[in-house]
């Protein structure tokens, strides 16, 4: 497998004044009387073989998601446009940040275009680095003044900056969701039902790129060594962190069953998916930290990239897309591969009409439903999809007399991983609840058949549920 990653090539390594293009005096460290050596590195995409993937565990309609082969073939195209900040730290082995840079997409792009032979890299080079061993890291698109994340220093929210983190431990800057709200059709459901709920919604998050500086030639496999007087070379392998759920669902109906059917798609159907619409993804991993190796730190455990483990209270809340709804009902035809199609395909079993793709973090690292550790089972991710039920339309309570919000629910057993997509086919078992959704034991409404994953520039992992 291959998925797509930024090389950066350093040339020379980092230490207290990073990016600039070319060359440039405006972020250089302070000259001390230590000793120093000169930083250049150069940025581009490329490719490298992917994290080591868990095998799926097989689930059934009982408790959740079953395994299944992807459909669809649309893969998001990955370019210097992906790419709206970029972060770079350069930490000791205390895991203190001695050195940190912010880079945003103007500066990218001018880059980019300065260079004469159009080579798609960008070079950076900093003189006065200290000598020393360092850990060197990176993260994109984790500006929490500009895109949807929220970054934290000591636990306090605030937009990560070249000097804000300095002298910090980089373990202490973590990476969360941004906060957001749940919509108010459903605000005012939970009102009138009086009871009080802790959930707290979060919006999908940006796409996060994050990697770990290799010095080229060094003797430590993951430090990096400044020496005074030379240039060091290092390379940054630059990764998508987040995954990719793509749900597919048939909001047309069969010709004998009219009851889910959407009323904007086929004139006989019995739900509104452009009326009290939305579409939730309950159990959040707890956030990532950018850093570029597990540290263990006085007994506590502070893992590199997203947490091993999940919030049952987090729930990301979508956006709507096109007006109200949620869904697209109509192929990509920008940013995804030429010719890739997500519905409408020959021969699909599902015979989806809708789509949508949501940004999530990974949680493949804390292992899922086994015997050793079934309380693990509890960080799958619970999908809820809602609409508006209209007057004829059966619910599991019976056939409704007035309109109403009706809801969907299932677990996705199978696990989603950094830089990859796993196609989510979702069918509907029956005509939903009119209930708040719960965490069901084992057992939802919904049928999601989920594919296996695979590298976000090749191939779609795929998973069935069934709500």
């Amino acid at each position: 497998m291959k998925k797509s990653v930024f090389s950066m090539a350093l040339s020379a390594l980092l230490a207290m004044g990073l990016f600039s293009s070319c060359s440039s005096s405006d972020n250089e460290p302070e000259t001390t009387d230590k000793e120093t050596g000169t930083l250049a590195f150069t940025i581009d995409f490329s490719r490298m073989s992917s994290r080591t993937s868990s095998t799926d565990t097989p689930g059934n309609t009982n408790n959740g998601s079953e395994p299944t082969t992807a459909v669809s073939n649309a893969i998001p195209v990955t370019s210097w446009d992906n790419i709206r900040s970029l972060y770079i730290f350069l930490y000791d082995r205390n895991g203190v940040i001695q050195f940190a840079d912010y880079v945003d997409a103007a500066k990218i792009r001018a880059t980019l275009q300065a260079d004469p032979h159009k080579t798609g890299k960008i070079t950076y080079t900093y003189g006065n680095v200290p000598s020393g061993y360092y850990y060197l890291s990176a993260v994109a698109n984790a500006n929490s003044a500009e895109q949807a994340i929220s970054t934290k220093i000591n636990g306090m929210n605030e937009a990560w900056d070249a000097h804000n983190v300095l002298n910090n431990y980089i373990f202490n800057c973590r990476i969360e969701h941004k906060a957001d709200a749940f919509p108010i059709f459903y605000q005012n459901q939970v009102a009138a039902s009086g009871i009080t709920r802790s959930e707290k919604a979060f919006a999908e998050p940006s796409e996060i790129f994050a990697g770990a500086g290799k010095q080229v030639g060094g003797t430590d496999v993951d430090a990096v060594q400044v020496i005074s007087g030379q240039t060091v070379n290092a390379e940054i392998a630059l990764v998508r962190e987040v995954s990719l759920m793509r749900l597919r669902v048939n909001l047309a109906g069969d010709n004998d069953n009219t009851n889910n059917a959407d009323v904007n798609i086929n004139p006989n159907g019995k739900v509104d998916f452009s009326q009290n619409s939305v579409i939730m993804i309950s159990t959040l991993p707890d956030g990532i930290l950018p850093m570029n190796k597990t540290m263990n730190v006085d007994g506590s455990m502070y893992y590199a990239g997203t947490a091993p483990y999940s919030v049952h209270s987090s729930v990301l809340v979508t956006e709507a897309v096109n007006g109200t709804r949620h869904f697209y009902d109509a192929n990509p035809t920008s940013g995804y591969s030429e010719n890739g199609k997500i519905i409408g395909i020959d021969g699909d079993p599902f015979s989806a009409t809708s789509w949508r793709d949501i940004i999530v973090m990974p949680n493949d690292k804390a292992k899922q439903l086994t015997d050793a550790a079934p309380i693990l089972k509890q960080n799958r991710y619970l999908l809820i999809i809602s609409a508006k039920g209209l007057p004829g339309h059966v619910t599991k309570k019976g056939e409704l007399t007035e309109a109403k919000t009706v809801y969907w629910v299932g677990y996705i057993n199978e696990s989603f991983e950094s830089n990859k997509i796993r196609e989510v086919n979702v069918t509907f078992r029956d005509g939903g609840s009119e209930d708040l959704p719960e965490r069901p034991d084992n057992v939802g409404n919904l049928t999601v058949t989920v594919s296996q994953p695979e590298p976000w520039d090749q191939n779609i992992q795929a998973s069935k549920i069934e709500l």
